[in-house]
């Protein structure tokens, strides 16, 4: 999957993605602090980022590719075009 707030197949349901108030798409740019260590000082950044927001929650577990196929190999597969 490529698109939607689910795109992540790391994040997942635990994605950080966020829609734009006025373009009403789907955007992932303040996503990668929570990967920063907890003493990051971008963690605490409030205007430089998303306003008004600190990011307090820890990193998401760290998954193997394993463990990432197991999510995504039962979703739906979705193609474009009409089928032959």
């Amino acid at each position: 999957m490529t698109v939607g707030k689910l795109a992540c197949p790391y994040c997942m349901e635990n994605s950080k993605a966020f829609t734009l108030k006025h373009g009403r798409k789907n955007t992932w740019f303040d996503c990668y602090r929570q990967f920063l260590p907890m003493d990051h000082e971008f963690r605490k950044m409030k205007n430089a980022f998303r306003k008004n927001k600190v990011e307090s929650e820890p990193p998401p577990p760290l998954l193997t590719g394993h463990q990432i196929w197991e999510r995504v190999s039962q979703l739906p597969k979705v193609t474009e075009g009409s089928p032959s």
